[in-house]
């Protein structure tokens, strides 16, 4: 009985935090699709704090996993919020590197003006 209650109650407690991560994931998806140009939807994302919470979840999605017998209160609630994060984690992931890559592109760009300026002045 105070396995179920406690089983119950931490399952309440991931799909709470939950409730705190989903929306991130659904305001990167909205900004990416129309976003004001030059504004990146994961700016303001700690890249930091994500790894973290992924690394929690998965852990003890592992060990729920892994102990006998299987603890469906620990895993499947952990798998969700591990998804979940993953998913953030791949869109900063993309988002930051299409920056890094649009940056690289306007640095050539501006080289290449001036090393052409140079030679036609």
């Amino acid at each position: 009985m105070l396995y179920d209650v406690a089983g119950t109650l931490n399952s309440a407690l991931i799909i709470i935090s939950l409730v705190g991560v989903w929306p991130r994931a659904r305001k990167i998806w909205t900004c990416r699709g129309g976003g004001a140009p030059g504004e990146r939807p994961t700016a303001i994302l700690s890249l930091n704090q994500f790894t973290v919470s992924f690394l929690a979840y998965w852990s003890f999605f592992v060990c729920g996993h892994s102990i006998a017998p299987f603890h469906h209160y620990i895993v499947w609630p952990r798998l969700v919020a591990t998804v979940t994060v993953l998913v953030i984690l791949r869109e900063i992931f993309l988002d930051r590197a299409r920056a890094r890559r649009q940056h690289h592109w306007r640095w050539l760009r501006c080289c290449w003006r001036r090393v052409t300026r140079t030679r036609s002045g």
